[in-house]
């Protein structure tokens, strides 16, 4: 089946005048915000051609592993740069931060597509572990800071260059796309012609009773597959249009095996049962946590490894077998408290799994379930018994 490349290649000679600027336009220049531009976008605009070219000579045309630099997303980029349709595209503005002082992972970029007509791009969570820790942090912070960064971002964007804005990004960019804007004063909110989410987590549901928020909820789009297991974090601001994948699980949140037609993504009817599942299982499971044993389980969790050296994905590669002694070392190294609080926190989880299984069963069975699930929890207990035991031998 067709997907985002396809697309691209089969539209490049078509001017936006023949075939108007789509939603699927909008994921491709989503899509290529996750390569990085910093040598390339410095002070200026620079055409998508040219972005491509230089692009290509600086960094080659192959994607690196465990990373957002995908080779797809080179692909992507090489096909908008030859193209006709998207080619004149002018970026500027691009910016990426990593700050683990405040924990923040933020990268966004501008495109101008004509005369006062522009597309702000926030990028998802990256290979950092500081963008997947401040992710975390959202089911607990009204506001973390790469969505104060996403709206000051838009804000600055909007009044340096009046006109017509569309805002999008991809997961958590999806999120800052909607928050940036619920956040803009009226006057700029009336400039905002679309926003665009997809596969993002949702909102902190005071978010979604803000006025801000209200003005600009029917300009919203949001795009999940049939089996999102992102899109369920937190409260989702909308109705989501679900497109077909051709992936499985987790990998349909890359969004280049969603499957395309001509010219709109090929959807499907509802979210599919494991999506409503989990989203079940992990509601329940954040709704029976308290604010600070959220904090505290990311904390914990994700210093173990930033602590042993692994900063993104791709450092478990280098130096292999010290940096998994460097993590066996952390753990062990944990307090009492915080190792009775990690295994809490996991059994609240494995009740979350339980509590939603029950719901599916029929009433006349609900006895088997009891036994079921007294033995489960038991069989549970008995392990992290276990576990307790060897970490105070090892002592």
């Amino acid at each position: 089946m067709s997907n985002i490349l396809d697309y691209a290649q089969g539209l490049k000679s078509y001017s936006f005048d023949k075939v108007f600027f789509k939603d699927i336009d909008v994921l491709a220049l989503t899509e290529v915000a996750y390569l990085p531009f910093e040598q390339i976008i410095t002070d200026s605009e620079i055409t998508l051609e040219k972005l491509a070219q230089y692009y290509t000579t600086l960094n080659g045309e192959k994607g690196e592993i465990l990373s957002v630099i995908t080779t797809p997303r080179i692909d992507l980029l090489r096909i908008l740069g030859r193209s006709s349709r998207y080619g004149t595209i002018e970026a500027f503005d691009f910016i990426n931060k990593i700050d683990s002082n405040i924990e923040r992972q933020f990268s966004a970029i501008t495109y101008r597509l004509k005369d006062e007509k522009y597309l702000v791009v926030f990028r998802g969570t990256d290979e950092n572990l500081i963008g997947w820790k401040e992710d975390f942090h959202m089911t607990f912070m009204h506001e973390v800071p790469a969505q104060q960064s996403a709206y000051q971002y838009l804000e600055k964007r909007m009044t340096e260059y009046p006109g017509e804005y569309i805002v999008s990004g991809h997961s958590k960019g999806g999120n800052l796309a909607i928050y940036a804007c619920s956040k803009l004063d009226e006057e700029k909110q009336n400039s905002v012609t679309g926003i665009y989410a997809f596969d993002a987590p949702g909102l902190h549901e005071s978010l979604l009773e803000s006025e801000g928020f209200l003005r600009i909820k029917d300009r919203i789009a949001s795009y999940i597959p049939q089996d999102s297991m992102v899109s369920v974090l937190l409260e989702p601001p909308v109705n989501a249009k679900v497109v077909k994948s051709n992936a499985i699980l987790l990998l349909q949140h890359d969004t280049f095996s969603w499957e395309v037609g001509q010219i709109d993504f090929v959807q499907v009817e509802n979210q599919s049962q494991l999506s409503i599942h989990a989203d079940k299982v992990i509601s329940s499971w954040l709704d029976n946590m308290t604010n600070d044993e959220k904090q505290e389980f990311s904390d914990v969790i994700f210093d173990v490894f930033l602590e042993s050296g692994i900063n993104k994905f791709a450092d478990i590669t280098v130096d292999t077998p010290k940096k998994i002694i460097n993590i066996v070392n952390n753990m062990t190294r944990l307090t009492s408290e915080q190792k009775k609080m990690t295994i809490q926190v996991l059994f609240k989880l494995f009740n979350a799994q339980f509590d939603v299984f029950k719901s599916y069963l029929p009433k006349p069975i609900q006895k088997v379930e009891g036994k079921m699930e007294h033995f489960a929890k038991t069989a549970f207990s008995n392990i992290t018994g276990v576990f307790k035991k060897s970490k105070r031998k090892g002592k």
